[in-house]
């Protein structure tokens, strides 16, 4: 299974390593730091299970390969990293997540 974590943040990459690892044996975790460079990953990569995207570090800015994902017919899951506190919207940010978890210390359990 293939998972695309698209962050800033190289601890959140390998907290999410860690906590999808000890779910599943057989999980491929591809970090990437930009948008850009998630792009190209998914371009390349159209069989991704799911995608966890830090939010703070990207504001909203989706990448486009996001919205091509969706008509797959076996889409990957979306899950967005939101800051601790903060209840997130996403109707404004077109596809909508199909969840999220804070970045708080229940990050590794909520994940």
């Amino acid at each position: 299974m293939k998972i695309l974590y698209i962050g800033k943040e190289r601890r959140y990459a390998q907290a999410v390593a860690t906590a999808l690892r000890g779910i599943a044996r057989k999980v491929t975790l591809t970090w990437a730091q930009s948008l850009d460079e998630g792009q190209r990953y998914l371009d390349e990569n159209r069989d991704v299970a799911a995608l966890v995207m830090d939010a703070q570090a990207h504001a909203g800015n989706w990448p486009q390969s996001v919205k091509d994902l969706w008509s797959l017919p076996i889409r990957p899951a979306l899950v967005v990293v939101v800051p601790e506190g903060i209840r997130p919207t996403f109707e404004s940010l077109g596809p909508p997540p199909d969840g999220y978890v804070t970045s708080g210390q229940m990050f590794l359990r909520d994940l």
